[in-house]
């Protein structure tokens, strides 16, 4: 009896001459390669699905679709080669939004005082806001839900840690696999039961032993293990009394220090503190706008710090380094919000009075404020809805305050702001660089205590109520799992042998020709030198999404010059 013929069926496909399919893991489509005469091309259906078969096994990708096709000139006349995506193709598609497990702010406090004490609870299910608390594995299926997938499996993904999530309008399947990775898992396609299944990496079956085997080559596969891993986590935030020093916006626009103005009276704003002598309707207007009500930031800025929070850069910082946020650490702690998840809105302190009267006594106590202040965070400023004075000598002068404020700091020379960061080393033998994970939901938040006088007397952080190392740890450990030394077997079959990829088994590939139909399977390796391995087409699906929003951003960008152009739609 004469051996099985492999063969591959298709909607449209009347004959072919040769075929391959490479199943690999991750959410690119495997893709199947067809080489037939070319005058058949025009058969085939655009979508359909792909059988490949051997006597009594085969194989069945359901959703196929035509991606493209090249014809070039052969042996036996004009051949097509056309590629046929498996149904994974689809998964460009499929958006999804979510916001979970934020981040509960930590330094919430009853008190109103000038210097807060923070409540510190112990890092948990607690420290998630209310409401938005969602494992990993119900943000997988929440991913594989909008992927538009039924059947799957994600009981191997790791449920204890809650990563933040911030995801507006994301692909889903690259949402699901960013996710999956960070928690050492890979997303896998299960052809035999046409679902998706999340694998543990490194964890799997073996390889069938059968006796359609060919030969067996069996090797090591040593990562390419890099001498340190190091989590980045989010900016470190403070909250600390910054110094203001009195500005306005002069006749150019620029923001100077009030007694630069161009506008300034000859002898000073002392001595016209209701701005009589300014004649000019618009400068007029330009000294009520901004004389005593605008601040900006400036030296000397003390930096709390705590045994976890030192001044990497030793000198006092610039406020050029300075990025403000419109809120505080702290935290409104009302009744009505047990979760205590309220910034409050950063305040005034000083010594100060509001208006230009000079016989108003200036409070010799450091007082609060009690309007609302707007912070201008690109310009350093705030500003006041009220002019703040004081009287020195029978004249008016600029309020001595200072804004109490959350802030992080940048890097002196890249202005890249100072993060949380903890660092691996590993034994790989490599000298290598570093490799990163980043986890912005894990940063350090300092609450700097101050005299009245607004001198720093000392620092809290949330180092240890928020168990920031172990869970560092966490994602560290799921990164240092994959650089594991395994031995690698490589076995090709006669006929088709239906074998999944899982954590273990990397890549199968199924092909049939003139030569024979073969099965070829890899443990803990890729075999196929014509597919990219994981890592290579993970960056390449990065720089796709990259490319993308590049070309949306010059798509608004020429938009919106043709709209600004008169006679342009």
């Amino acid at each position: 009896m004469s051996p099985p013929q492999g063969l591959v069926s298709y909607p449209g496909l009347t004959t072919f001459t040769r075929a391959e399919y490479v199943l690999s893991q991750g959410i690119s489509p495997g893709k199947c390669t067809l080489e037939m005469p070319q005058e058949l091309l025009g058969g085939l259906q655009r979508t359909g699905d792909l059988t490949f078969s051997y006597g009594s096994q085969s194989i069945t990708l359901s959703g196929c679709v035509v991606d493209q096709a090249h014809i070039a000139s052969g042996e036996g006349g004009f051949m097509a080669r056309v590629d046929i995506l498996d149904r994974r193709w689809q998964w460009a598609e499929g958006y999804l939004s979510g916001h979970w497990n934020l981040r509960m702010p930590s330094g919430a406090c009853a008190d109103e005082g000038f210097n807060t004490t923070p409540v510190q609870v112990q890092g948990d299910a607690t420290k998630i806001r209310q409401g938005t608390e969602k494992a990993p594995q119900d943000i997988a299926s929440a991913c594989l839900d909008a992927m538009g997938e039924e059947n799957y499996d994600v009981s191997a993904l790791p449920n204890d840690s809650r990563p933040e999530i911030a995801w507006s309008h994301v692909n889903a399947a690259k949402a699901l696999q960013e996710l999956c990775e960070g928690l050492g898992c890979r997303v896998v396609y299960v052809i035999d039961s046409d679902s998706v299944q999340i694998v543990t990496i490194g964890e799997g079956n073996g390889l069938p032993q059968n006796p359609a085997e060919q030969w067996v080559s069996a090797g090591m596969n040593p990562p390419e293990t890099p001498s340190a891993l190091t989590l980045v986590g989010g900016p470190i935030v403070w909250q600390g009394f910054l110094p203001l020093e009195a500005v306005g916006i002069d006749t150019d626009g620029s923001v100077k220090p009030i007694a630069l103005l161009s506008y300034c009276p000859a002898k000073g704003w002392s001595s016209d503190p209701k701005y009589a002598t300014i004649t000019d309707p618009t400068l007029k207007s330009l000294a009520e706008k901004c004389i005593y009500k605008m601040w900006r930031i400036t030296s000397p800025i003390q930096v709390p710090t705590t045994a976890n929070v030192v001044n990497t850069s030793g000198a006092p910082p610039t406020p050029m380094q300075v990025k403000l946020y419109d809120r505080l650490l702290d935290t409104h702690n009302d009744p009505n919000d047990s979760s205590r998840i309220i910034h409050k809105k950063p305040e005034v302190w000083g010594y100060f009075k509001t208006g230009h009267n000079i016989t108003t006594v200036t409070p010799t106590t450091n007082v609060v404020y009690k309007e609302q202040i707007e912070v201008d965070e690109n310009r350093w400023l705030i500003i006041t809805p009220d002019a703040l004075t004081r009287t020195v000598q029978q004249k008016i002068q600029p309020a001595n305050i200072q804004v109490k404020i959350a802030y992080s700091l940048r890097d002196p020379t890249t202005l890249e702001p100072y993060r949380f960061t903890l660092t691996r080393p590993l034994d790989s033998g490599l000298d290598t660089q570093a490799e990163e994970i980043h986890r912005d939901e894990i940063y350090l938040k300092v609450v700097g205590q101050f005299d009245n006088n607004f001198n720093l007397t000392g620092a809290t952080d949330n180092a240890n109520a928020d168990n920031l190392a172990q869970e560092a740890n966490y994602y560290l450990d799921a990164a240092q799992s994959q650089y594991v030394e395994k031995d690698t077997l490589d076995v090709p079959y006669v006929g088709i042998i239906p074998i999944q990829v899982d954590g273990l088994i990397e890549q199968v590939t199924y092909s049939i020709s003139g030569s024979g139909t073969l099965t070829r399977a890899s443990l803990a390796t890729e075999h196929n030198p014509y597919v990219m391995p994981y890592k290579r087409r993970r960056m390449l699906e990065d720089h796709q999404e990259q490319a993308k929003a590049f070309n949306r951003a010059k798509r608004d960008l020429r938009l919106s010059r043709n709209k600004a152009m008169p006679g342009c739609d």
